[in-house]
């Protein structure tokens, strides 16, 4: 399978490097502004770095997030999921999202999102 369990960041670098003949680009994933991270990309970075054939691994942090030092480390920052400044979402729900921004199937001539071309989020009624 294509799932599994290492002892750390290092060692998943290694196995994908293994397993893909070269060494993948790692990228982090933060809920929040991480305290001297400077290696923040966009969303579009992480594609064009798949169809340019480089591997990529993804980190995502609980909890209190990922350290400052491992970010750090790394070679890109994922922006924060957002709706509306709204950011609290359980970590399987910001995966799940991610994971359909990063690799899901976009028709780029379809008209965007009324609500996300705004920068809005239909109302729920229920309030953050």
């Amino acid at each position: 399978g294509r799932l599994r369990v290492v002892p750390d960041v290092a060692s998943a670098r290694a196995a994908v490097a293994a397993a893909e003949g070269r060494e993948p680009r790692v990228w982090a994933t933060a809920a929040r502004a991480v305290p001297g991270a400077d290696v923040a990309v966009g969303w579009g970075a992480w594609k064009a770095a798949g169809g340019a054939g480089i591997p990529g691994l993804l980190l995502f942090g609980t909890g209190h997030g990922l350290t400052a030092s491992l970010v750090a480390g790394c070679d890109g920052l994922l922006p924060p999921i957002r709706a509306g400044g709204y950011n609290h979402l359980s970590v399987r729900a910001a995966i799940a999202i991610a994971l359909d921004r990063l690799v899901g199937e976009r028709d780029e001539a379809s008209p965007p999102d009324p609500w996300t071309a705004r920068g809005e989020v239909p109302s729920s009624g229920l309030t953050p």
